[in-house]
């Protein structure tokens, strides 16, 4: 599989767009093999421009921020030389922290057990996907 060499477009956001530097998730974990983030693939209707494509990811990159507290990160990928012409994506990382004015805090509620989400009457990361899912296509039904 080919991949596409560079991304058309990166950046981090954060909740509320709040600066992101100094940030070291490794910092704060106890396992070396804690994971530090969390990888969100998306696909992007090649119907819009580059910069509707921008646009649709940034505003779901900061949905996710917000929901959730967290940093995220994402790059936008054009399709390569030789594979579907239409498979512009996305890649999203989340930390899985949330960001707080002092770093990275408690773990996001997406990265909570599901047995601590429902004794807390939250719904189960399961249900939680499904939703991200759901508003991500819902903004894609909705873009210009």
């Amino acid at each position: 599989m080919q991949r596409s060499s560079c991304p058309q477009a990166s950046e981090p956001i954060g909740p509320e767009n709040d600066p992101l530097s100094g940030m070291r998730p490794s910092a704060l974990e106890k396992r070396s093999d804690a994971r530090l983030a969390r990888e969100f693939e998306i696909a992007l209707p090649h119907e819009l421009s580059a910069e509707q494509r921008l646009a649709l990811t940034r505003a779901f990159a900061l949905h996710l921020a917000n929901r959730y507290g967290a940093a995220v990160d994402f790059a936008i990928h054009r399709p390569g030389g030789g594979g579907d012409i239409r498979n512009s994506h996305a890649h999203l990382m989340m930390t899985t922290r949330q960001l707080t004015e002092t770093g990275l805090g408690d773990k996001a509620l997406l990265e909570r057990e599901n047995r601590w989400l429902l004794a807390n009457h939250l719904p189960p990361s399961q249900l939680q996907l499904k939703d991200l899912r759901q508003a991500l296509g819902a903004s894609c039904q909705h873009a210009p």
